[in-house]
């Protein structure tokens, strides 16, 4: 069940968050700086952002940010995860 309800939510995310970025690509919001955690756990999630084009250049446009690398090293020295 939670499985098809966050599939659900992941597409409606990534199709909102690609019409967001086409308009906004520069801007960084607290919608970013609250979202990304949750959207870096992907693989804990069992998520494929592969399956989310929208979704992942929006991810990996933050998670190219000098500041997001450093944050995510808090409190253990570990690269951001990113996908294939």
């Amino acid at each position: 069940f939670f499985q098809a309800e966050d599939a659900i939510r992941d597409s409606v995310a990534s199709r909102g968050l690609g019409d967001v970025y086409k308009r906004q690509c520069e801007d960084y919001s607290i919608v970013d700086i609250a979202t990304w955690p949750w959207i870096s756990r992907y693989e804990f999630q069992q998520m494929d952002l592969n399956d989310y084009p929208s979704l992942k250049a929006w991810y990996m446009r933050i998670a190219s940010r000098p500041a997001v690398q450093r944050g995510y090293a808090v409190p253990l020295d570990q690269p951001v995860p990113l996908p294939e």
